[in-house]
């Protein structure tokens, strides 16, 4: 493991230290389809002659007003028009999963408003992790790719993902963590910037990253690090508190190329990790 650079930054505490920049560009559905796979079967999907699915073999996966809905069969079948609904019970532990998670996610809001510094400080630390991304990069958990794809340099491909559809403005697939819908060995890079906490398995998510990764390919995450009052019972939103040796032993197979440390909201029970890693 490479020693954590600890980095000094309370000036990116000033809003005016995270100016404009340029965006990477959002690659469309037909161009990102050739990339795509079934999320329960790892079949190549192929758009159907009338567009509205996803198609391979026998499976079908909608497309709702332009985004591609790919979760697991399991749980599609619980996909409305505006959000995906799976109630509680029953014998299929994915079901369950997604049920805790959409209990997780019940309460509003979720995430920071983009206007918020330690928002702004987190743009200001993965546009300097992400500057040198080339290729095709997807984006876990993109919340709304207009705002997260100015974090990732013009040379840079985007494809985000997300498992929330409410809001269909902006195209990005439609999907969860655990099962990526992507081919095997596809991607150049994968992103998962402060979303890893949200996944119940996480070991499953970063072995995802690492099946659709070229190889050479790059993982960017950032995480935070807790070293104690790390209690859950407290928190509607996250699955997990990581330690450092969590964190690590997820990454078990892939090579840490740069690792980052920083303060977090000047806390003394967590901080804050930037890291890429190559397959």
């Amino acid at each position: 493991m490479k020693e954590a650079q600890v980095v000094e930054d309370e000036s990116t505490l000033e809003p005016s230290r995270v100016p404009d920049a340029e965006k990477a560009r959002v690659l469309t559905l037909g161009e990102c389809a050739a990339l795509l796979a079934s999320p329960d079967t790892g079949a190549p999907l192929a758009l159907s002659k009338d567009g509205k699915a996803l198609v391979a073999g026998d499976e079908s996966f909608p497309i709702i007003d332009g985004l591609p809905l790919l979760f697991p069969a399991s749980v599609q079948q619980f996909a409305g028009p505006s959000r995906l609904d799976v109630p509680g019970g029953g014998e299929d532990a994915l079901r369950k999963y997604m049920h805790i998670s959409g209990l997780k996610f019940a309460r509003e809001p979720t995430n920071s408003q983009h206007t918020d510094i330690n928002y702004l400080k987190h743009v200001y630390r993965a546009r300097g992790l992400l500057r040198h991304a080339r290729g095709t990069v997807l984006d876990v958990g993109c919340d709304s790719p207009q705002v997260s794809r100015s974090q990732f340099p013009e040379s840079a491909a985007y494809i985000g993902l997300e498992p929330t559809y409410e809001d269909r403005s902006e195209f990005r697939i439609i999907g969860i963590s655990e099962f990526l819908p992507f081919r095997d060995e596809s991607l150049d890079n994968v992103a998962i910037l402060t979303t890893l906490d949200h996944a119940l398995d996480y070991h499953r998510s970063v072995d995802e990253a690492w099946r659709v990764l070229k190889p050479g390919g790059t993982l960017y995450l950032a995480t935070l690090i807790w070293t104690h009052n790390a209690e859950l019972h407290h928190d509607h939103t996250h699955f997990h508190h990581f330690r450092d040796f969590e964190i690590l032993g997820a990454l078990r197979r892939f090579e840490i190329q740069r690792l980052l440390r920083y303060s977090w909201k000047s806390n003394t029970h967590r901080f804050a990790w930037y890291l890429s890693a190559t397959k």
